[in-house]
């Protein structure tokens, strides 16, 4: 089970984000794990069932292709 919280902040309302998560596993490759819908200055939290992944994930990747829009803090 992969377990994720992500935060949104500094935006409108009304401002939409898909974020991709990908994962790095135990040997170095790195896999799309799947998106998180964002809406307004909020946060989702969820649980994912890691079915079909041979390789234990060494960590989470946010944003790894640079495929979304960020400000540096």
């Amino acid at each position: 089970m992969f377990s994720f919280k992500l935060e949104q902040t500094g935006v409108n309302d009304k401002f939409r984000m898909v974020v991709p998560i990908y994962l790095e596993m135990a040997d170095g490759k790195i896999g799309f794990m799947g998106r998180a819908r964002l809406t307004g200055n909020n946060s989702v939290e969820q649980k994912v069932p890691l079915k079909g992944w041979k390789i234990a994930p060494k960590r989470a990747l946010i944003n790894y292709n640079y495929d979304v829009l960020a400000g540096k803090e």
